[in-house]
C-alpha cells in the first residue's frame, strides 16, 4: 500500500519511524512528452485521480465518515483543496490538505525563534506582541524580549524586518527597524525553561514545556532526554511541588505525551492505561479483527523505560491558555483520573481529536484528516470548547508581560501563590492593554500539526 500515515495528537511509547520521505520519492510523475493540445485534458484527469484517491481515503480513516456526501453529490474535476473542503463534516475544525512536499511553511518561530500574538486596535490595524524568544536564536541576540511590540515591515523568505516600538493606548508608535536572517535547527528544545523555587518550606518545581517534540534514533532521543534531565534534577532537589507551563504549547506526539505523564505520576500508576483513541465504524471493525477491542488502548511507560525518574506527586498545577491544544489538553485529561490538578489561566483550544498523515508518491497533495478521538481512562474526552480554568486569569490583557520564569510574571506567580495558599495576592495585572487580542490557532505560526500519533497505519 502506497499510503504512509503518521498519527497527529500524541501515542504510545516507542521509536518514531522515519517521517516525511524525502522530495524526490513523493510526486514522481512519469517523464513523458505531453503534447500542448492535450495540457488541459491530462490535467483535468490528473485532479480527478486526485480526487478520487482523497474520496477513497476519506472513506477510510476519516473520523465522521458516515457524513462524507454522496458521490453523485460531488464534482470531481474542481480543484483539490476545495474538493476536500467539500468533503469535511460541518464540526471539523481541524482537518486540512497540502501539497505533497517538502517546501517549508513560512514562520516566525521556526526561523527565528519568536512567538507572538496579534492585537487589533478599534481602528482596524493589526500589530504584533513579543510572547517568548527562544534562546540562543537571532531574536534573542537582536534584542527582543518578552512583551515588545512590533509589525512586520519586509519579509524576503530568507531574512524579515520588524519595525519594534511602543504602545501609547491603542496607537503604534516606531522606533526601531530589526533586521532579522532566517534560521533552521534540526533539533529544537522542547524544554524552555526549568527552575525549582525555594518558597518558606516549599520547593516548587517549574517546567515551561512549549512543544510535544519526539524522535531521534533506538540509541539517542533528544527530547526524551532533556524531560529525564529535567525531572532528575527535579528530584535531586527533592521538589515539593510541579507547575507544568503549556500556555503556548500547541501540541505534537502522543508518545513524548505519555512520556511525561509517566514522569509526572507516582510509581503506583505507572503501566496503567492512560486512554483510548477511538476510530470510525471501518477502523474501529479493523482494530477489533488485530486486537479484540475497537479502540486503540493507550498506556503510561513501566518504571523501567524512564529509568525511575518520576516525580511521583498526587496533585499538578497546569497553565494553560486558548493556545493550549491537543496533546497538552490530552495530558491534563490523561492525569486527572489519577492526581489532583488545578488549571490556571483561560480556556484551551478545545481539541480531543487527532489524525495521521496521508500520502502517496503517485499524488500532488496529502490530507491531514481528523481520522481519531481521544479518551482518558474513565472514557472523557476534552471538551470542544475547551478546558475550562479552576482559576481564571487573562495575560492578554495584562500592560506588562514579565519574562517567563520571573516569580511577578502573572500567571506564574497566581500558581505560586495558590500552592503556597494566598490566592491571587502577587497576580496583579497592573495598567491593563486595552487592545483586543485576535484569536489565531498558535499551531499555524509552527510546523506543529496538532496530536500526532506517529503510527503506521495500514489496510
Amino acid at each position: 500500500m502506497d499510503v504512509l500515515r503518521k498519527y497527529l495528537l500524541l501515542l504510545i511509547v516507542g521509536s518514531l519511524p522515519a517521517c516525511y520521505e524525502g522530495a524526490s520519492d513523493k510526486f514522481l510523475p512519469d517523464e513523458t512528452i505531453v503534447n500542448t493540445d492535450d495540457e488541459e485534458e491530462d490535467e483535468d484527469e490528473r485532479v480527478k485521480e486526485q480526487n478520487r484517491w482523497t474520496y477513497k481515503q476519506m472513506e477510510n480513516d476519516y473520523l465522521w465518515e458516515e457524513y462524507l456526501p454522496d458521490t453523485s453529490t460531488l464534482s470531481f474535476s474542481e480543484y483539490p483543496k476545495q474538493f476536500f473542503d467539500n468533503l469535511l463534516y460541518e464540526g471539523d475544525r481541524f482537518s486540512w490538505i497540502e501539497p505533497n512536499t517538502d517546501v517549508e511553511t513560512y514562520s516566525l518561530y521556526d526561523q527565528y525563534g519568536l512567538d507572538y500574538a496579534t492585537y487589533q486596535t478599534a481602528g482596524g490595524e493589526l500589530v504584533h506582541r513579543v510572547l517568548l524568544v527562544r534562546k540562543d536564536t537571532r531574536a534573542r541576540k537582536a534584542g527582543l524580549k518578552r512583551g515588545d511590540w512590533f509589525k512586520i515591515a519586509d519579509d524576503s523568505g530568507k531574512g524579515i524586518t520588524l519595525i519594534k516600538g511602543n504602545m501609547e493606548g491603542e496607537v503604534f508608535y516606531p522606533h526601531q527597524p530589526i533586521p532579522l536572517q532566517a534560521e533552521t535547527e534540526e533539533y529544537t528544545r522542547s524544554v524552555l525553561l526549568d527552575s525549582v523555587y525555594q518558597i518558606e518550606d516549599r520547593k516548587i518545581a517549574y517546567l515551561f514545556y512549549n512543544e510535544f517534540n519526539d524522535g531521534g534514533s533506538l540509541i539517542y532521543n533528544p527530547y526524551r532526554e532533556e524531560l529525564k534531565a529535567v525531572f532528575t534534577r527535579f528530584g535531586q532537589q527533592e521538589a515539593t511541588d510541579l507547575i507544568v507551563d503549556l500556555r503556548y504549547n500547541p501540541g505534537g506526539y502522543v508518545s513524548i505525551c505519555q512520556y511525561l505523564g509517566s514522569l509526572i505520576l507516582p510509581d503506583e500508576y505507572l503501566g496503567e492505561i492512560s486512554g483510548y483513541h477511538s476510530y470510525n465504524k471501518k477502523r474501529a471493525a479493523l482494530q477489533y479483527e488485530r486486537t479484540g477491542n475497537e479502540e486503540e488502548i493507550l498506556f503510561f511507560l513501566g518504571k523501567n523505560i524512564i529509568d525511575g525518574n518520576n516525580l511521583g506527586l498526587g496533585k499538578a498545577y497546569f497553565i494553560i491558555t486558548r493556545h493550549t491544544a491537543s496533546a497538552s489538553e490530552s495530558l491534563i485529561n490523561s492525569l486527572s483520573p489519577f492526581v489532583g490538578v488545578v488549571k490556571i489561566g483561560s480556556t484551551s483550544t478545545g481539541k480531543g481529536v487527532g489524525s495521521w498523515t496521508i500520502q502517496s508518491r503517485q499524488y500532488e497533495w496529502q490530507l491531514q484528516p481528523i481520522t481519531f478521538r481521544f479518551y482518558n481512562r474513565d472514557h472523557e474526552t476534552i471538551p470542544d470548547g475547551g478546558l475550562t480554568p479552576d482559576i481564571f486569569v487573562d495575560e492578554t490583557q495584562a500592560g506588562t508581560l514579565y519574562e517567563l520564569g520571573d516569580t511577578r510574571e502573572l500567571l506564574l506567580s497566581t500558581a505560586l501563590d495558590e500552592i503556597m495558599g494566598q490566592r491571587l495576592k502577587s497576580a496583579r495585572i497592573g495598567e491593563k492593554t486595552n487592545l483586543r487580542p485576535i484569536d489565531r490557532d498558535i499551531s499555524a505560526r509552527r510546523k506543529v500539526k496538532g496530536y500526532i500519533d506517529n503510527s503506521y497505519k495500514l489496510h
